[in-house]
């Protein structure tokens, strides 16, 4: 997958979380929906930075940065699963599972990074 497609998946579950707020007028649930698309930008800034990083202290920083991001994307989305386990509705279930999928994809792009760096020593001077 390239960088491209992973920011297009990434903005098309941006959209699926907007649309949730349309559907559901519960301010807890649009408040977990406005930082959901924060967030989800912020993990492709933040793939961006760990990408054009030039030193290691850049790297883990930016690196640091995502994995934060993540844990913040996970939480509500964990806390939206409850949500819906209660008021099951077909449109959050979908959400739930896109942006579990997305959060995986940046996961599984850090660690073939780290892994590459690492295996090339590339911040070694």
């Amino acid at each position: 997958m390239k960088l491209n497609d992973l920011t297009e998946r990434n903005k098309k579950f941006q959209n699926s979380v907007a649309q949730i707020t349309e559907l559901v007028h519960h301010m807890t649930v649009l408040e977990y929906c406005t930082q959901l698309i924060r967030s989800s930008r912020k993990l492709d800034n933040y793939l961006r930075k760990i990408l054009a990083a030039k030193s290691e202290m850049q790297f883990s920083v930016a690196l640091e940065a995502l994995e934060e991001e993540s844990d913040e994307v996970l939480f509500i989305l964990d806390r939206l699963t409850e949500f819906d386990k209660k008021n099951s509705t077909t449109v959050m279930s979908a959400m739930v599972k896109q942006g579990f999928d997305v959060v995986s994809v940046y996961s599984f792009a850090c660690d073939k990074l780290i892994a590459s760096r690492l295996s090339k020593d590339e911040f070694d001077s």
